[in-house]
């Protein structure tokens, strides 16, 4: 019998490789995690106890990349770097009707970075920079229209996506950076896609975390019943609080209780919506706001523009187990964008404080930190336009 596998084997043909036993587990689990499972299968090596036999026509490269998720993992797990304290604050006003609060945190002239909060209407926090080694970074925080120490709180009067995109630009020339690395987790991720594809030439990268796009499906899972088969208790006791009429079409109805002129109206729809957390009725009112307008992304959809930033290096973290931002969302941004790397968590769910996903988001920002981003056919066509 020949002996055990110790190291990668590639076959005959380059359809067909082996794994040694100590990396048969994490590979089954990149195989699920792949975009395209049906095309390649695995089974035990009947010569080689232990060793796991893989088909396809992307096999070999299929076990260089489990190859390289398993030395990964047994690098020591990455915790959020230690607390620094903010070293400036600012009001930007952007419109008539809202004024921005905004922090900075790390190093004045390190490499720039933008966290855009989830939500929407949950506001940044300070533990949102320590992602970043601020001894590197300069780190910006900005609570949105509407959001955290933003004023007014929870106004949805000119609360729109356009709206936010143009802010953070606003934000960037007010604050003198030529471009910077974009971090987005949930409702943020959507906000970061919508921001690179109207101004790419400002985002020198991207990190996900939670990929949410806000498309109908990715509604309908959350308000008309996806989640409730996973989550019966939770979905049970939301509706309960509605009419039996109002159950009908609970998105819609919530929305009209938390726009209510009857305080306790709104504050109990404002309770039972964020039931799961602390109740903050401008945080329900603004995700009631962006979700019954489908965050105003109807046209185009934000996968149509994802050519225009295909070039903007991009990390996304998504924890396989998001119930929240369910996984299908981020495999089908990666379809659309290739050259996205998308770092699925097996046994992670949706929150950034997740041990593995603090680990993926902390290695993600080091990773970027020394990562330049690549000129856009645009770029290229003016450079050799002014030769």
């Amino acid at each position: 019998m020949p002996p055990p596998c110790s190291a990668l084997t590639l076959l005959k043909s380059p359809q067909i490789a082996v794994l040694p036993s100590t990396l048969a587990s994490p590979a089954r689990n990149l195989l699920l995690a792949t975009s395209c499972p049906r095309k390649l299968h695995w089974q035990r090596h009947n010569s080689f106890p232990g060793s796991c036999l893989f088909r396809g026509p992307c096999a070999n490269s299929f076990v260089v990349r489990a190859l390289k998720d398993a030395a990964e993992s047994a690098v020591p797990q990455r915790s959020l770097y230690d607390a620094s304290p903010v070293h400036s604050v600012g009001k930007l006003k952007v419109s008539e009707f809202h004024t921005l609060h905004y922090e900075e945190y790390g190093k004045p002239d390190g490499k720039h970075a933008l966290v855009l909060h989830g939500g929407p209407g949950a506001g940044c926090y300070p533990n949102h920079a320590r992602m970043f080694d601020t001894n590197k970074w300069r780190v910006v925080l900005v609570d949105q229209r509407g959001c955290g120490k933003s004023t007014p709180s929870g106004c949805l009067v000119e609360n729109t996506t356009q709206a936010l995109v143009a802010d953070c630009e606003r934000l960037r020339q007010h604050l003198g950076i030529a471009d910077w690395v974009v971090l987005g987790g949930s409702w943020g991720s959507t906000l970061a896609v919508a921001y690179a594809i109207t101004h790419p030439d400002r985002i020198a990268g991207i990190i996900l975390r939670g990929v949410c796009l806000m498309r109908p499906c990715e509604l309908d899972w959350m308000y008309k019943g996806g989640a409730a088969a996973l989550q019966p208790k939770g979905w049970i006791d939301f509706l309960s609080h509605l009419t039996p009429a109002e159950q009908q079409d609970p998105l819609r109805s919530y929305y009209a209780r938390l726009t209510s002129d009857h305080a306790p109206t709104r504050d109990a729809a404002a309770r039972a919506w964020l039931s799961y957390e602390m109740a903050v009725v401008a945080q329900a009112r603004l995700e009631a706001h962006y979700s019954i307008n489908g965050a105003f992304l109807t046209e185009p959809p934000l996968l149509a523009g994802i050519d225009r930033i295909r070039h903007i290096p991009c990390i996304a973290v998504q924890g396989r187990l998001d119930f929240v931002c369910p996984v299908r969302t981020a495999y089908d941004l990666h379809c659309a964008w290739p050259e996205m790397e998308l770092r699925v968590v097996p046994d992670a769910g949706h929150s950034m404080y997740d041990s593995r996903i603090t680990h993926e988001l902390v290695c993600a920002t080091e990773r970027m930190r020394h990562v330049r981003r690549r000129k856009s056919e645009k770029e290229i066509a003016a450079v050799h336009a002014a030769a």
